[in-house]
């Protein structure tokens, strides 16, 4: 474990616990009504088409990573694209993961005051936040993929139980007729909604930090099949639900989670 720590390594299981949270963000809150506008019932066939695309060009970031081993995102492109060519898709890296983060704060923060907070002061709930992510990024990577590993059992397993419970209050017709949508939909909302694997961005960064000599490449495209498999179940349920109305709501995943009844349960509140 000190060795880790102190040289900055991570894990294969750490990656893949750092690509599967990073893909199941607020992205997948307001997923199902995203894909409903494209293609209605048909909206599960676009998170599959996610899927297959992320999985596409893991497996190629995985290829280009090990050019340079353990190299960073600009050395390894510069030996594949030029110096030049590499320093300027760093920026335009630096400022995809600004805006992407800047989404996905406010995303937060609007949720956060919505659903839990509803007398706090927005900028309170801002500087909470920014100063967890500052403390976060200071302790370095191998701490944040601790923290990962944790959080996949402490979130992620609790919200696969609450979607199995929700099974049994769908309506499956909800989901027919299928195969309606055209092509085109379907194509113009696969490339319209990939903001939903930002796990990938996650790639880019942290691939100069996993241990030598490990098959990060097959790790990868596993970890975000595992994650497209989620999203589509949590696609799937919630369109069954709600129905053609899904597109009516805000954030249909927290409203279904909202409406699920678990007699003898602790917790009143799952979508909290």
């Amino acid at each position: 474990m000190t060795v880790l720590s102190c040289n900055e390594r991570i894990t294969l299981r750490q990656l893949q616990m750092l690509i599967i949270l990073s893909a199941m963000g607020t992205g997948l809150i307001v997923l199902p009504r995203r894909v409903a506008e494209y293609a209605a019932q048909d909206g599960w066939l676009i998170v599959l088409g996610l899927t297959a695309l992320a999985m596409a060009l893991t497996a190629l970031i995985a290829a280009a990573a090990r050019t340079k081993a353990n190299a960073s995102f600009v050395v390894y492109t510069g030996y594949a694209l030029s110096r030049p060519v590499a320093h300027v898709c760093g920026v335009f890296l630096w400022v995809k993961l600004v805006l992407a983060a800047g989404l996905e704060m406010r995303s937060f923060l609007v949720i956060t005051r919505q659903v839990l907070l509803k007398d706090t002061p927005v900028y309170i709930i801002a500087a909470v936040m920014v100063g967890v992510c500052a403390y976060a990024a200071v302790k370095g990577i191998e701490t944040r993929a601790r923290v990962a590993e944790v959080l996949g059992i402490v979130l992620v397993l609790p919200l696969i139980f609450l979607f199995v419970v929700a099974l049994m209050d769908i309506d499956l017709s909800n989901l027919l007729p299928v195969f309606t949508a055209s092509p085109e939909r379907l194509l113009s909302g696969t490339l319209r909604l990939g903001f939903v694997f930002t796990g990938l961005e996650c790639l880019l960064l942290v691939s100069t930090y996993v241990a030598p000599g490990k098959k990060m490449g097959r790790a990868a495209v596993g970890a975000v099949g595992l994650a497209g498999v989620i999203i589509t179940a949590v696609t799937v349920i919630t369109l069954a639900k709600f129905g053609a109305s899904v597109a009516d709501e805000p954030w249909p995943v927290l409203r279904m989670m909202d409406m699920l009844n678990l007699p003898g349960s602790f917790i009143e509140r799952q979508e909290a």
